[in-house]
């Protein structure tokens, strides 16, 4: 017996070692004569580290069902099963380690990665909690903690423990990136690049690190430095497909959209299934009018939404397509998927002096949306209500419409730089009793802010014309045609319906004393001129094909388009042409910066065509407001239905279509009845509604009636529908 003890000894000793041959030969002699388990355990661990896992995995399976088994032979096994996706079993061998050895260091530390991967959080993080109580000046420990936390979306804790292991290990390469990522979550970008920098100062070849570094740049909007760095990202790691789709995102945003098309479908070829390739694919070939494939990726894209197995940037669905029940589906599962901070409980309103109501934009600026809130502002009553603009969008200190915008609230706050949260609580500190998302999931938006309650009543409004998907926000501003009855459901907030249009404009945004000639703007005098100032994005193969029939049952006509972008001049006017629609009939006008000068030269336009399923929302206005008649098609979506509320209240809603072939009829009946057109023209210039359009006054009044009336129901279970037209 103490012969077989002296050689389990010297084996040990070889073992440890690094000496594996000399300690197999010696335990093959141990158990020739006898079947040892010491001497069996110290096998496995030789196939262990070999690489001959199965063998190991076999002999300590035998081993760990003998009582006299060690704390090692249960952790080794729970290690092979954990690598086995077995995680129950391991749980089992890992906690059999522990009540032999208590202070089984490694033991409790990988019991809490098996307990998170099993999504047991609490438990893991008592796991990680004892690890570190029997060594806290373990790395990984708390790098496995900070991960923990960031699953919890608890970001503030996760820094810290990220920032223990780097005090403990300065160059822990995963601590810098995950302590990156997460400052980014937080909105912290500067302080993100620094942890991106670093981390590549100690690996210049680590992907992840130039990746994430490229992502903070472009959020900064600085794209050539972004596409530089994942580049880079590319060259190291050349399979991964979200580093592709962030190039792409990268050279849309720059407007290099051929390239941004080619990063996307490379994307693709590597994972057809993968989040936001798909739609940002189709998007981009929608901005340039390239149309081919498409419809074979709208399916797939449509399949994997209704599969809950993909994710897409909700704004591009507003293009691609006209099911209410989609675009529900497909916000929810964005917002399920966006890394919120801890969520807090719902305020509760205090009744106090005057109301606060908060506006929350990145577009506070020459922007659509700077455009149609500005008078909105101005108008609100200051005796009973103050005004505060959170701005997060860049500052463009010369831009009239900002330079308006911060003269109008009572209190502009420029809040770019804070994260969240941080705006959360300001707003909270400031006592904001409404705060109301301009922007939910457009360019530059940040929902994390409202994720977080900034206010008692949180309301969607105006920017993105769609539901959040979110249980967060209370109210989305509607009215009875864009949000009708029959499709209520389909939103996630309550719908406070305006009396009039959910939109508004600005009464100062006028055309000026300019007056174009035809010639000038390269129109010919003689034509009826069919126009469309939408984005190009808007713009599809079949409302094209739409515009072809009206331009062929109208032959002295022509199509008067935004330029948008050189290569959407080039396939458009390549689509007409392949229909027979000579080039000279596709008229395109350049962007002009005074929006006056622009209101002054639509005048020309006898029709605008509007597009579907996204229809002209400012545009739509634009044209409403120098009387331009506008033909549209209603679909189910809010975006669909935007123009055709506007025509109701103006008193037009013959102009409203609900097919392609009756929108093509009306075209060419308008277009031949110059008496009829002409009608329409001036009851558009001189109906008494437009004031509820182009002047803010009433809508204002309205606006701040269900202010008054959300103030008075503030707790969740209170919150119903407000009809202010009832």
């Amino acid at each position: 017996m103490e012969n077989i003890e002296i050689l389990i000894k010297v084996a040990e000793d070889y073992y440890y070692s690094g000496d594996h041959k000399s300690a197999k030969q010696i335990i093959n002699k141990i158990i020739y004569k006898k079947n040892n388990s010491r001497a069996l355990e110290i096998l496995a661990y030789i196939h262990y580290h070999e690489g001959s896992e199965e063998q190991s995995y076999s002999l300590l399976k035998k081993i760990a069902t003998q009582a006299d088994a060690t704390p090692s032979a249960h952790y080794y096994l729970a290690k092979l099963l954990i690598k086995k996706h077995k995680n129950i079993e391991s749980l089992q061998q890992l906690r059999a380690a522990i009540r032999k050895k208590s202070d089984f260091f490694e033991a409790w530390n990988d019991m809490g990665l098996v307990l998170a991967l099993c999504g047991n959080k609490k438990d893991a993080m008592n796991a990680f909690e004892n690890a570190i109580k029997i060594n806290n000046y373990s790395s990984k420990t708390y790098f496995n903690i900070g991960r923990l936390f960031d699953e919890l979306k608890n970001y503030d804790e996760a820094i810290v423990n990220y920032d223990k292991a780097l005090e403990i290990d300065e160059k822990f390469i995963p601590a810098w990136i995950n302590k990156g990522i997460t400052l980014t979550q937080k909105n912290c970008i500067i302080k993100a690049i620094n942890c991106f920098n670093n981390a590549i100062r100690l690996d210049i070849n680590s992907s992840q690190a130039w990746f994430h570094l490229g992502a903070c740049l472009s959020a900064k909007g600085d794209y050539g430095g972004a596409i530089n760095n994942f580049k880079k990202a590319i060259e190291l790691d050349p399979l991964d497909e979200k580093i592709w789709v962030s190039m792409g995102e990268a050279y849309g945003k720059s407007k290099d959209l051929q390239k941004a098309i080619d990063s996307y479908k490379k994307a693709y070829e590597i994972n057809p299934s993968g989040n936001f390739i798909i739609d940002g694919l189709v998007f981009n070939k929608l901005v340039i009018g390239d149309w081919a494939d498409l419809n074979n990726y709208i399916d797939i894209l449509e399949i994997g939404i209704e599969e809950n197995a993909l994710l897409i940037n909700p704004f591009h669905l507003f293009s691609i397509s006209d099911r209410v029940d989609l675009h529900l589906q497909a916000n929810k599962n964005y917002h399920k998927n966006l890394s919120f901070q801890e969520k807090k409980e719902k305020n509760i309103y205090v009744k106090k002096g005057k109301k606060k109501i908060g506006y929350y934009s990145p577009d506070f600026q020459s922007h659509p949306v700077g455009y149609l809130i500005t008078n909105l502002i101005e108008k609100h009553n200051r005796t009973s209500f103050e005004i505060y603009g959170f701005s997060f969008g860049e500052c463009y200190e010369s831009d009239p419409v900002r330079k308006r915008l911060t003269d109008s609230f009572d209190y502009f706050i420029d809040v770019r730089d804070m994260d969240d949260l941080q705006i959360a609580e300001l707003s909270n500190n400031l006592g904001i009793d409404i705060a109301i998302d301009l922007s939910v999931y457009t360019q530059n938006s940040r929902p994390g802010v409202f994720a977080n309650q900034p206010a008692p009543i949180l309301i969607n409004y105006l920017g993105y014309t769609g539901t959040s998907g979110s249980e967060y926000f209370d109210y989305i501003v509607g009215d009875a045609y864009v949000i009708p009855e029959t499709l209520k459901n389909f939103y996630t907030e309550k719908i406070l319906y305006m009396p009039y249009s959910f939109i508004v404009d600005d009464i100062n945004r006028i055309k000026s004393n300019k007056v174009f000639s035809k010639e000038e703007l390269g129109l010919p005098s003689d034509a009826f001129i069919f126009c469309c100032f939408n984005n190009s994005y808007k713009v599809n193969e079949k409302i094209a094909v739409s515009w072809v029939n009206i331009l062929n049952a109208v032959p002295k006509s022509i199509l008067w388009l935004s330029e948008n972008n050189e290569l959407y001049k080039e396939n458009i006017l390549s689509f007409f042409y392949k229909k027979g629609i000579t080039r000279n009939r596709i008229i395109f006008a350049k962007k002009i910066d005074s929006m006056g000068d622009h209101l002054s030269r639509i005048q020309l336009a006898d029709i605008f065509l509007d597009t579907y399923p996204y229809n002209a929302h400012t545009t739509a206005l634009d044209a409403l407001r120098v009387g331009v008649p506008i033909l549209t098609i209603s679909g189910n979506t809010f975006t669909s239905r935007v123009a055709s509320s506007l025509l109701i209240l103006l008193g037009v809603p013959e102009l409203i279509s609900f097919t392609f072939e009756e929108y093509e009829e009306k075209a060419q009946m308008l277009s031949q009845n110059s008496e009829l057109l002409n009608s329409i023209k001036k009851k558009l210039l001189s109906v008494p509604e437009r004031e509820l359009v182009f002047d803010a006054t009433k809508y204002c009044r309205k606006l701040e009636e269900a202010f008054e009336i959300m103030l008075n129901n503030p707790t969740k279970n209170l919150i119903n529908h407000i009809n202010l037209a009832a």
